[in-house]
C-alpha cells in the first residue's frame, strides 16, 4: 500500500454514533491527536452497510465521494473535550486515510483508492466479526495497515501470518491523576462486572470489607471509587489493554488481575507477577490472603505499582509520538 507522505490528504476516523466505550474514546484521542499535528482528520459516524451508502461525483470529477447516513448529535457529550469535526462525506482519493476499529473489518472493501488503517483496539472482540466477514484471508485480500492498541494484539496477529503490526496505544485522561492519600481510602474491593463471578465468590470469604461491584455508575462515580478504596479487582477477559486497570492504577488502587488476554502480557498490565492470578477459583485462599494484607500495609503494597503509574502517566506522550509516525 502507499502509506503517506507530506501530501496527506483528509484522514476519517470510522466511530459508532454514541459510542461510550473505551474503544470510541481512543478513535476520538486519534482525531484531537491528529489536529493537534495538523492534520485533516474527521469522525465519521456510521452504523450503515456499505450497501446503503450513496455515491455522488466530486465538484472536479476526479475522485467519487460516499455519503454517509446523517446522525442527530452523533458525539457523546464526555467526548466533546477532544473537539473533533466530524463529516459524512468520504472522498475516495488515494491521498486519503480511512482508520477502522477492528470491530469493522468487512469495511476493507469499501474504497478504491483510500488508504486502510485497521486499528486492533481489541482482539478477542474483533474475532467474530473477521470471520464474518470473509476469515483472515479478508485482510490479505484488501491492503491494509496493522495497527496494535496492545501487545496481546500484536502477539496474536503473528499467529495468523500478520507480522508488519504498528504500536498505536491509547491513553488515561489526566483527571484520574489525582489519587488521594492512603489514610483518605477505606478498606473496600472495586471489581469489574466482566468476570464478576469470582470476585462474588472471593466476596463471600471475606465479608469485613466492603466489596463494590463497577456497574451502573458514572464515569465520575467510578473516578470517585478509584481515589477512596484500596484495591481494584479485574477477572475479565482484558480483549485489550483495557482502561480500568490503568484508571485504578494511576488513582492510586493497588490492582489485581487474572491472566486472561492482554493481562498475560507484561507489556499491557505492567505489574509484579504476585498481583496477578491463574485462577482466581481455585487459588481464593492465597488471594484472600493477599487482600488482607494489601488492606493491612496498603503504603507497602501501593508502592509495587510505581512502575506501572509511571507508564501510565507517560501514555499521551508516547501516543502523541506513535501518531506522528505512522501518519
Amino acid at each position: 500500500m502507499k502509506y503517506p507522505s507530506n501530501k496527506v490528504g483528509n484522514i476519517y476516523i470510522f466511530c459508532m454514533p454514541k459510542g461510550r466505550t473505551g474503544g470510541p474514546e481512543a478513535l476520538h484521542q486519534l482525531g484531537s491527536t491528529l489536529r493537534s499535528l495538523g492534520k485533516n482528520a474527521y469522525m465519521v459516524y456510521i452504523n450503515c452497510e456499505i450497501p446503503d451508502l450513496q455515491k455522488k461525483r466530486s465538484a472536479n470529477g476526479l475522485h467519487d465521494v460516499y455519503e454517509f447516513k446523517k446522525f442527530d448529535d452523533p458525539i457523546v457529550p464526555d467526548y466533546m473535550k477532544y473537539g473533533v469535526p466530524y463529516t459524512y462525506d468520504i472522498i475516495d482519493a488515494p491521498e486519503n486515510i480511512i482508520v477502522l476499529p477492528e470491530v469493522w473489518s468487512y469495511w476493507l472493501q469499501f474504497g478504491e483508492h483510500l488508504q486502510k488503517y485497521f486499528w486492533w483496539l481489541s482482539y478477542d472482540n474483533a474475532l467474530s466479526f473477521v470471520h464474518a466477514s470473509g476469515g483472515w484471508d479478508n485482510f490479505h485480500r484488501h491492503d491494509c495497515r496493522h495497527l496494535v492498541q496492545s501487545e496481546y494484539a500484536k502477539v496474536s496477529l503473528r499467529n495468523h501470518g500478520i507480522n508488519e503490526v504498528y504500536p498505536l496505544f491509547d491513553f488515561i485522561g489526566s483527571n484520574y491523576f489525582v489519587p488521594s492519600p492512603s489514610d483518605k481510602r477505606v478498606n473496600r474491593i472495586l471489581y469489574n462486572h466482566k468476570g464478576a463471578a469470582p470476585a462474588q465468590k472471593l466476596a463471600e470469604m471475606a465479608p469485613e470489607f466492603i466489596w463494590q461491584p463497577l456497574i451502573g455508575l458514572t464515569s465520575e462515580e467510578v473516578w470517585s471509587f478509584f481515589r477512596t478504596s484500596k484495591i481494584y479487582m479485574d477477572f475479565g477477559y482484558h480483549p485489550g489493554k483495557d482502561r480500568m486497570p490503568r484508571e485504578a492504577a494511576i488513582s492510586g488502587c493497588c490492582v489485581i488481575t487474572g491472566l486472561r488476554g492482554a493481562a498475560r502480557h507484561f507489556e499491557d498490565i505492567s505489574i509484579p507477577g504476585k498481583y496477578k492470578v491463574e485462577d482466581p477459583e481455585q487459588d481464593a485462599a492465597k488471594v484472600i490472603d493477599l487482600v488482607r494484607d494489601i488492606m493491612e500495609n496498603f503504603d507497602d503494597h501501593s508502592d509495587a505499582f510505581e512502575y506501572y503509574r509511571r507508564k501510565i502517566l507517560s501514555e499521551r506522550e508516547e501516543f502523541f509520538l506513535q501518531a506522528r509516525n505512522l501518519f
